[in-house]
């Protein structure tokens, strides 16, 4: 096979463009440094995609290689709960309270009121000296009808301008065709 195998001039000079030409890239790659090229002389297009890594920049490059902020992201699971911690100290033991009512009575006013059909009448109950008003209210004699209503309700306040509640008011109307008759009741617990 050797025998047919004639070599002419072009084919050693195209095997020499060969060698040269693959031995002179590599030949300029590893003989040739950054510290040799030119500033601003090799461009991007110069540079194989892909190529350069982060560290290959200037830190002050790197910081300025950030991009607008994205979307936010969806809520995450929640997480599992953690341990207990230990109980605290136990507190002061809190002041002794004052005591509440005591010795509580119901007194009621002196007198029925009558009230006509139609009208409204206010009716009060007082405590008796050295006792407070807690609570009150209005009742009737007789419920015959439907339409006997307390319209309005509260404490009667002592006037010797020191609040204390003496006694309790209502107002009751009567809707129901005939005369009825009202009192009020207050309670009362010693001072």
């Amino acid at each position: 096979m050797l025998k047919n195998l004639r070599i002419s001039y072009a084919n050693v000079v195209a095997t020499l463009a060969l060698f040269v030409a693959l031995g002179g890239t590599s030949y300029a790659a590893s003989k040739i440094s950054g510290a040799q090229i030119k500033a601003n002389t090799i461009t991007g297009s110069n540079v194989k995609d892909g190529s350069l890594a982060l560290a290959d920049f200037k830190k002050a490059d790197r910081a300025r290689l950030v991009g607008p902020q994205g979307p936010v992201g969806p809520t995450g699971a929640p997480g599992t709960a953690g341990i207990s911690g230990p109980a605290g100290p136990v507190g002061m033991t809190g002041a002794a309270g004052t005591n509440g009512a005591t010795k509580l009575t119901i007194r009621t006013s002196d007198d029925l009121t009558p009230i006509a059909s139609g009208t409204r009448n206010d009716v009060f109950a007082g405590c008796r000296p050295g006792e407070r008003a807690t609570g009150g209210g209005a009742d009737w004699t007789d419920y015959t009808g439907n339409d006997l209503y307390v319209t309005a309700s509260g404490p009667l306040v002592d006037e010797d301008g020191d609040d204390t509640p003496t006694g309790w008011f209502s107002t009751v109307t009567n809707g129901t065709g005939g005369t009825r008759y009202a009192y009020a009741y207050v309670i009362c617990a010693a001072s």
